[in-house]
């Protein structure tokens, strides 16, 4: 298990947080499902977010755009 890392990616203007349980960058099919962070907080007006889960249902990465 891997600690939290954060990658910023100047070109794409996003960063990506990997959490503990993600299995590493490039494992391919490791997220399962995908979720804005303005579909769970109703009015939600910040960033781009999007909140990342593996098949367990398990957070593993949040993905910041226009970071």
């Amino acid at each position: 298990m891997a600690g939290v890392k954060l990658v910023c990616d100047i070109f794409a203007n996003a960063s990506y947080l990997t959490l503990p349980d993600h299995p590493g960058r490039g494992t391919w099919g490791c997220v399962a499902n995908s979720i804005p962070l303005d579909e769970v907080i109703e009015g939600y007006a910040g960033p781009d977010v999007v909140l990342d889960f593996d098949a367990n249902g398990r957070l593993i990465g949040i993905e910041i755009l226009a970071a």
